[in-house]
């Protein structure tokens, strides 16, 4: 805090205490910012609880914060709780699934996300048969290498490999195909869990290079949602080339990696950024391979502003309430590419964007943006004494409406049965109501609806033994039938030819009583009449017609790993 700023402070009386982390991640801009506010106190102990807002990139401790004795004073964080639902990637791919079939979403309209898949190294424990190529052999692997092929039909074959919980462009890597990425991907730590993307192809570019949208975001504390019209782009320092992957200067336009080109880094553009109003010069003078000019204002906004208002739909539920007399907000960065026809796709959503001042565009904005996200964030939940001026009000941020989230189906029915009680109501005299709150009912129904962990765990526990049961069964019916099936050659070349037909009946009757008596979860009666049986193990089929005695037929040819009805159980048929 400077000199002017302490003595006027400690004329009007110091009414807040601001902890700014040490070199945290815009800790300078929001010093700057504070220090145009005269009742406020600023310090960088670690140890100190006692602060009114708090600016913290780094690990927090979340227990103490939630634990506060009753009655103490406010707290302001700029995190949001539970923001991992929509920034770590692999999240995001899959709670962007739930919601796009919870909402209903036509996948022809914002928000458009590149096909994204979750693979898992496979672990020592895990079975030979769920392992391939060193992948756990599951439905999203098998979901990738589908969507593989059709791409390849289409003559697109690059894909590209992020780790979830990584930032600033660490650990991502670009491959030809997904074979040298499944090749890449086994050699890393059992069970590690890897965002597979597809690699856009047709991605559009600035002067032969690529680029992303940075756009900036804030939710604050009462749910409003902004997006800043000031955000910014940031471009590649070599030129695209889709014969070389390996070079990241030419792939991932981060900052942090771009910094690192030094013989490349600000070539172009100054620190290889571009302001938004360069863009929209940039696209006014170069049309689309379709011949179409592309607007920044009329195009790529309003997908930004819709695909921002459903990911943050989609976060509402994954977001942790603060505790009493507490608030959050928070910025984020979400990055979007722009492809050949012109659609704005979300790449990813992260929290604690750079907040670096790195060339004239970022020296310029970032001031701003700090200060206005003070304003809106901070200024409304924690007043100024009376008497106080605030610095000059900002208004770069644009409000979009928070959607609702969707409706489910238990919350469906109760709306349906409030219609028909307001409807019954309208053709009798009102009933009295109870002091019943909505949200606490529709709380209790979803609690109700929601099996515990327990419950999921025993219902896994019996399905489970219910395979190995069926799996036993199919066994032991094979090498039952298949020692009938030698017993009743051997037994046949010993045989008279003039008691042929009278012995083989015998002994039918016997090898079908001795195999139905050691397959007890059939609960066959002791005679059945002539019926067909499915047989399938691993690669091998019984040929069509081979008879087992007068009650098992073995016939025809089936696909692996199908479900086989018999008798009262059925059978999953494996090696």
């Amino acid at each position: 805090m400077t000199k002017q700023a302490a003595a006027a402070s400690s004329d009007k009386g110091t009414t807040y205490l601001a902890y700014i982390g040490h070199r945290h991640n815009g800790s300078s801009l929001l010093e700057m910012a504070i220090n145009k506010r005269p009742w406020w106190q600023m310090t960088s102990d670690d140890s100190r609880t006692d602060w009114n807002f708090c600016w913290s990139q780094k690990a927090f401790d979340w227990d103490s914060f939630y634990g506060r004795a009753p009655g103490a004073p406010k707290q302001v964080l700029n995190r949001i709780r539970g923001n991992g639902g929509i920034t770590i990637k692999d999240r995001l791919v899959v709670n962007m699934r739930k919601y796009a079939k919870a909402a209903k979403l036509d996948p022809s309209k914002p928000p458009y996300l590149p096909m994204s898949f979750i693979v898992t190294v496979a672990g020592e424990d895990d079975e030979p048969s769920k392992v391939d190529n060193g992948l756990k052999h599951d439905y999203e692997l098998r979901a990738l290498r589908d969507a593989a092929e059709a791409y390849n039909q289409k003559g697109e074959k690059m894909w590209i490999v992020k780790p979830p919980p990584a930032n600033r462009g660490r650990g991502i890597h670009v491959f030809k195909t997904l074979k040298q990425a499944e090749s890449f991907l086994k050699q890393k730590k059992p069970n590690s869990t890897w965002v597979v993307q597809k690699y856009m192809e047709d991605a559009l570019l600035i002067d032969g290079r690529k680029f992303d949208i940075r756009l900036l975001v804030l939710l604050t504390a009462d749910k409003r949602l902004f997006m800043y019209r000031d955000s910014y782009v940031r471009t590649a320092g070599v030129k695209y080339d889709p014969t070389i992957v390996t070079d990241q200067a030419m792939h991932l336009v981060n900052d942090a990696i771009q910094s690192k080109f030094k013989e490349t880094y600000g070539m172009y553009e100054d620190c290889n950024k571009m302001s938004l109003d360069d863009f929209r010069k940039h696209l006014a003078e170069n049309p689309l391979p379709s011949g179409r000019f592309l607007s920044v204002d009329t195009d790529l906004w309003p997908q930004m502003r819709e695909s921002v208002a459903h990911v943050f739909c989609c976060g509402q539920g994954h977001f942790v309430p603060p505790p009493p007399n507490s608030s959050m907000f928070e910025l984020f960065g979400l990055d979007f590419m722009v492809d050949e026809a012109g659609r704005a796709i979300l790449i990813e959503a992260n929290s604690g964007p750079a907040l670096c001042r790195h060339g004239r565009v970022l020296e310029d904005m970032m001031p701003r943006l700090l200060e206005e996200t003070f304003q809106k964030a901070v200024d409304t939940i924690l007043p100024p004494p009376a008497g106080a001026t605030l610095p000059t009000t900002l208004d770069c941020f644009e409000e979009i409406a928070v959607l609702a989230p969707p409706v489910s189906g238990c919350a469906d029915r109760l709306a349906a049965a409030e219609k028909a009680d307001e409807k019954a109501a309208s053709h009798s005299p009102p009933r009295p109501r109870s002091a019943v709150n909505p949200e606490a009912v529709v709380k209790r129904l979803f609690a109700a609806a929601a099996p515990t962990i327990e419950e999921l765990a025993a219902r896994a526990r019996a399905r489970r033994e219910r395979e190995e049961k069926a799996v036993a069964a199919a066994r032991l019916l094979f090498h039952a039938a298949q020692e009938a099936r030698h017993n009743a050659i051997a037994a046949s070349q010993t045989l008279k030819l003039n008691a042929e037909t009278d012995t083989l009946s015998r002994f039918d009757a016997l090898s079908q009583t001795d195999v139905l008596s050691r397959l007890p979860l059939l609960k066959r009666p002791a005679y059945v009449e002539r019926q067909r049986v499915w047989a399938h193990v691993g690669d091998e089929h019984v040929p069509v017609g081979v008879t087992f005695g007068s009650g098992l037929l073995v016939a025809g040819r089936i696909p692996a790993n199908r479900r086989i009805p018999l008798g009262m159980s059925t059978i999953h048929v494996v090696s």
